[in-house]
């Protein structure tokens, strides 16, 4: 069901049984027994025919008719004032007793132009108004001054004043008919005699209107206006207009039972009457209400007001819901306008309300997500009077998943009304909700009255997200340098073509798995990470080394998702493969022999996986030979590590002598490899000296300077660096000694020499003692020694 939103909604707080304390009016509009007054010719025993226009007040009466008019009591809150509407004739002068606050004041002058902008007549009365506790049976009442006129004066006064095709038809109907009264005559209310011209204008109260203050509190008044509003119009059309029955009042002129039967029995013949404007056509459906029972009792109500109409409680009154064909409280029905006409009061020219249609029904379902409707195709709105009209609109539905509505392709706000003019109804449109659907309204004015509907309308059914697996649930790669698309592991389709938002999760954390990549920057592992449509192209995975990867895949169009996995197993892993071009036992062929180190070690992978490298010189001490890397010596003894690039950069300087053990390893992210291998020095020749002058030398003249180089040489046939010492062994006076440098050298001591200072050395011989001298000479390994005697002779 769809409610109404932002509008008063029609209360039907007038129903028999209201709670008084809720402040809403017990009993009909003014209530069952209401005034009743016209006692006549025809009525039961138990009514008693009129006096000379005496005070009438009967029990069980809501109505009083007085003559000479009513007397008003207490100080009154409002000045009296005079109510005119435009267009109408209908003047009311209002005189407001104390018991008139502003709501009642409000709802008197809201009636009052209601009923005046219904007839063109013109015609003042006199009104008094109060809020007192009078009898509980009723929710108003009124005493009005009716004058009396004969059937035949006042059938000729509503045949100079007929207008409509309905005056003319009832008019002629009333002519054919002999008097109904007997010469009793009529009552009729004085705002009705003035129109027929039946009486003249007066300055007395012609009616006074009391609304029930037990039941019309200030909340009752301020929360049901428009009940109190039926209310006064009731007694305003009874005691002013002259729509009230009785025996003999004007709604007695069309009572029937059935075509061209009249029945003024008030019901007491057990026969049901109808109203009829012509007596020839009987509405049926306007059944009058009959207070008279087949015992003569009087139930004390109306005999003009419907009786059964609707399943309302409220079924005594034209004005309440219990109406023929009513808007609601306070409107009169078209036929009760109808009827009004036929008592001699002019419509006038009726605006009709703005109507709307549902093209597509009250209940629409959009047939695909996102759908776009047209306005037109949901909400129409129509004026028969061609009125300009002003629109709202109203998407009541506000929320995620909901939908909304368009202005020129520009979104619309929702839960709240838009007004949109004439020239922007083409431009709006209505795209459906995803997940919900949408209340909305549409609402039509022509500043007058208005016309607003809803309508429900539901998303398209839902068609969850589909993933797909186009390399199966388990997926092995054939190498670990592999890279997968994320289109070959995982794909993601909508048959609604809603767009979807998507994520990925590689859900196996550690060393050697592996991971997703985005745009070629490696993501975390263990999360979900959420990836954009544009992004999907730039995803991939790169497997693991070690394990298998559980992979995830989500996909959602807000409303359903779908998730899918796989299992990534990890490619099969060849292990690093070193060789030893030069085998595993190499000598080197000269001492401190250098050796690129890709002469002694190469290392491959058969699966391409990048490598780590690592080298060991395992024998340590002199002698023995070190890796250099980049020129520099390396320690030995420990591992060293390397990269793929410092490989070139290697190289290995063989030892003096003995061995070096060396060892190379690589390994990929799952495996290695390590080999060694033994690098032997050159074999050592030991330095040989020679003694180019022989071993005994003598010298021509005494204090004689010899070079070392006639004396001693030194070779080694390996080219090794060697070491020198030279010694003389005779110390005394008279003997000779060397010299380094020129400078002459201690006696009885070994003098060492570099290489650079053997041409520097040289050997004065003595003046009268001869002097052995000896020569060393060695490399790292051996060495050799020698010496000679050189002579000294006296040559005096």
């Amino acid at each position: 069901m769809m409610k109404r939103v932002g509008l008063p909604l029609d209360l039907d707080l007038d129903a028999q049984g209201s709670d008084p304390s809720n402040g809403s009016p017990v009993g009909g509009l003014d209530g069952p027994g209401e005034d009743e007054f016209f006692l006549g010719y025809g009525l039961p025993a138990t009514r008693t025919p009129p006096g000379d226009l005496e005070l009438v007040n009967k029990s069980g009466s809501g109505a009083t008719l007085v003559n000479g008019g009513a007397s008003d009591t207490g100080a009154a809150a409002f000045p009296s004032e005079t109510i005119s509407t435009a267009g109408s004739g209908l003047v009311f002068i209002n005189t407001y007793n104390a018991g008139v606050n502003t709501a009642f004041h409000d709802a008197i002058v809201s009636a009052e132009h209601y009923l005046a902008s219904l007839f063109t007549n013109s015609v003042t009365v006199h009104t008094t108004f109060d809020l007192q506790a009078i009898n509980p049976a009723y929710s108003g009442e009124n005493s009005f001054n009716p004058i009396h006129t004969s059937y035949a004066s006042l059938v000729s006064a509503l045949q100079s004043h007929a207008t409509s095709a309905d005056d003319f038809a009832a008019v002629a109907a009333l002519k054919n008919l002999s008097d109904p009264s007997h010469g009793a005559g009529f009552y009729v209310p004085i705002g009705e005699a003035r129109i027929l011209g039946l009486a003249g204008a007066g300055s007395a109260t012609d009616d006074t209107v009391i609304l029930n203050s037990v039941y019309w509190t200030a909340s009752a008044l301020q929360n049901s206006p428009g009940d109190a509003i039926a209310v006064l119009e009731h007694e305003l059309t009874e005691g002013i207009m002259g729509r009230i029955g009785g025996l003999w009042a004007p709604m007695d002129l069309f009572r029937f039972t059935a075509s061209g039967q009249r029945d003024f029995t008030g019901g007491q013949d057990g026969v049901k009457t109808y109203f009829s404007t012509d007596g020839t056509n009987v509405y049926t459906g306007l059944q009058y209400h009959n207070p008279i029972n087949a015992s003569g009792q009087d139930d004390g109500q109306d005999w003009a007001d419907w009786d059964a109409v609707g399943a309302d409680a409220n079924v005594h009154d034209p004005f309440g819901p219990g109406g023929p064909n009513v808007g609601g409280p306070g409107t009169l029905s078209a036929t009760d306008i109808r009827i009004m006409d036929v008592l001699g009061w002019t419509i006038a020219a009726q605006n009709h309300a703005p109507v709307i249609s549902l093209p597509s029904g009250a209940n629409v379902a959009a047939s695909s997500r996102g759908q776009v409707f047209s306005l037109s195709s949901l909400f129409t709105a129509s004026d028969a009077d061609n009125d300009a009209l002003t629109y709202m609109i109203l998407d009541n539905t506000v929320g995620g998943g909901s939908g909304h509505f368009n202005i020129n392709g520009v979104a619309q706000s929702e839960g709240g009304w838009i007004g949109v003019t004439a020239a922007q109804l083409s431009q709006i449109t209505f795209t459906a909700g995803l997940g919900h659907s949408d209340d909305l309204y549409f609402y039509a004015s022509d500043g007058k009255s208005s016309d607003v509907k809803g309508l429900n309308l539901m998303p398209a059914p839902d068609h969850a997200p589909v993933i797909g697996l186009p390399s199966g649930a388990n997926v092995g790669p054939s190498s670990h340098t592999q890279t997968f698309q994320l289109s070959s592991l995982f794909t993601a389709s909508d048959a609604d073509g809603d767009p979807l938002t998507y994520m990925i999760l590689d859900n196996t954390v550690g060393n050697g798995s592996g991971h997703f990549n985005i745009n070629g920057v490696a993501q975390a592992e263990g999360g979900w990470i959420g990836v954009t449509a544009a992004q999907l192209s730039q995803v991939t995975f790169t497997p693991g080394f070690g394990h298998s990867d559980d992979l995830y895949f989500y996909a959602s169009d807000g409303i359903a998702s779908d998730v899918k996995g796989l299992n990534m197993l990890a490619a099969p892993n060849h292990a690093p493969v070193i060789a030893e071009p030069s085998g595993a036992n190499i000598g080197a062929s000269t001492h401190g022999q250098v050796f690129q180190f890709s002469s002694l070690f190469t290392a491959s992978d058969a699966d391409g996986d990048p490598l780590t490298y690592m080298i060991l010189d395992n024998t340590v001490g002199n002698g023995s030979g070190h890796f250099n890397i980049a020129g520099l010596a390396q320690p030995e003894g420990g591992w060293i590590g390397v990269t793929a690039a410092q490989l070139s950069q290697i190289t290995f300087t063989a030892g003096q002598s003995g061995s070096d053990n060396l060892y190379f390893y690589a390994a990929d992210a799952g495996t290695f490899d390590l080999k060694g291998l033994n690098l032997a020095a050159a074999p050592n020749h030991a330095p040989v000296i020679a003694l180019p002058s022989g071993a005994n030398v003598a010298t021509s003249v005494h204090a004689q300077v010899i070079p070392l180089s006639s004396l001693f040489a030194a070779s080694d046939a390996d080219n090794d660096a060697l070491a020198y010492m030279i010694l003389d062994g005779t110390v005394g006076g008279g003997s000779g000694h060397v010299n380094v440098g020129g400078i002459a050298q201690a006696e009885g001591q070994w003098i060492g020499l570099t290489a650079a200072q053997l041409a520097q050395t040289s050997f004065t011989s003595g003046t009268s003692h001869s002097d052995d001298l000896y020569f060393y000479a060695a490399d790292s390994l051996t060495h050799d020694f020698k010496g000679l005697h050189l002579f000294s002779y006296d040559f005096a």
